[in-house]
Formats: C-alpha cells, sequence, structure tokens
C-alpha cells in the first residue's frame, strides 16, 4: 500500500504518483522529479499541466485532465506533509 493511492483512480495515475513519491528525497542534479520537488509543488503541478497538454497534441498516450487534477492534488498534499 502507498499512502495516497487510491486504487479506484486509473493505474497511470498510481504509477505516476509512487513515481514522484520515490523522487521526493532524491539528487536534484540527478532526477528532475527531485529537481521540481526542490522548486515546490505549484512549479511540480504547472509542469505536469504542460506535460499532459503536449502530449494530448501530439497524439501520444496521456493523462485526462481528471487524471492531471487528481496528480495536483495529490503533490498539494504530500507538500502539506513536509
Amino acid at each position: 500500500s502507498i499512502p495516497g493511492v487510491d486504487f479506484n483512480m486509473s493505474d497511470s495515475v498510481n504509477r505516476l504518483y509512487a513515481a514522484v513519491v520515490a523522487a521526493r528525497g532524491g539528487d536534484p542534479a540527478l532526477s528532475r522529479t527531485s529537481k521540481l520537488f526542490r522548486d515546490g509543488v505549484q512549479k511540480m503541478a504547472k509542469k505536469l499541466a504542460e506535460n499532459s497538454k503536449a502530449a494530448q497534441q501530439t497524439g501520444k498516450p496521456t493523462l485526462t485532465t481528471e487524471q492531471v487534477k487528481e496528480m495536483q492534488k495529490r503533490m498539494a498534499a504530500m507538500h502539506q506533509k513536509k
């Protein structure tokens, strides 16, 4: 069980959230996700939305708008627990 994982949400969101949690304490010089953590939750949420929009425009599989909002909500909650 991973704190914050809603098993009613899609596997994509759960995998992404698990990867974000794993990178939380990483070295920002080695991990973009760790760097975004250092820069703050607003930066992370913005980057998530940008990447999702870019993927939609290229026709690649991506998260839905609802899934992006769910990830942004989880990241905000994770940031508050710091």
